[in-house]
């Protein structure tokens, strides 16, 4: 075996190994060298990342960069959070747990214990629902992570260039952009689906 495998040719294979990740890299930069040709990359930088949204990924990638001392500024314009805060995760399992509730009491009786037939009172599950939200909301707040030394600023964000975010009269230059805006739902266009209320 000594004698098929040298060190040549042990060392051949592993460069053939490599040579797909190698070339992937190599045109994955020399693309971005054609596209920041094209724009005048600024002498010098406001701040080393700015993050548009201020979701689930907005943020961590906010706290996460600040951690390290980077030069961070979160654009967000509407709510600190996003949906997963104020209209997704958290209210929905609020709501999920008191619907939960309310089964266990109705089952009750299956194992040997009587609690009557629940009574829901609406208001009152929202109002769980809403406390659920104001206790997550601080962890969330632009005051926290302001605290942390992320600049957060309320507005729209939009890119001029690979190195600049404007929002609202500011004009920001940064090193990296983390897009992190989320999505919506696309319906596809299916005949009638317009006479039809869509829930995603």
């Amino acid at each position: 075996l000594a004698g098929i495998l040298s060190p040549g040719l042990i060392l051949s294979f592993v460069l053939i190994g490599l040579f797909p990740w190698i070339a992937k890299a190599v045109v994955a930069v020399l693309k971005r060298r054609r596209l920041a040709a094209e724009y005048q990359c600024p002498s010098r930088f406001d701040r080393d990342i700015v993050v548009i949204g201020a979701g689930s990924a907005g943020l961590v990638a906010s706290y996460i960069a600040a951690a390290v001392k980077a030069k961070v500024t979160l654009v967000e314009r509407h709510r600190m959070g996003g949906d997963c805060l104020n209209t997704g995760c958290v209210p929905s399992k609020a709501l999920i747990r008191a619907a939960r509730a309310a089964e266990d009491i109705r089952r009750a009786p299956s194992y040997g214990v009587s609690a009557g037939e629940p009574s829901v009172d609406f208001a009152a599950v929202m109002g769980h629902v809403h406390g659920a939200i104001a206790e997550v909301e601080p962890h969330d707040s632009p005051e926290r992570y302001r605290g942390l030394g992320v600049d957060v600023v309320e507005g729209d964000a939009r890119l001029l260039d690979p190195w600049r975010v404007q929002v609202g009269e500011q004009v920001l230059t940064t090193r990296h952009v983390i897009i992190a805006s989320g999505a919506r739902p696309r319906v596809p266009p299916f005949p009638g689906i317009e006479d039809i209320e869509v829930l995603t």
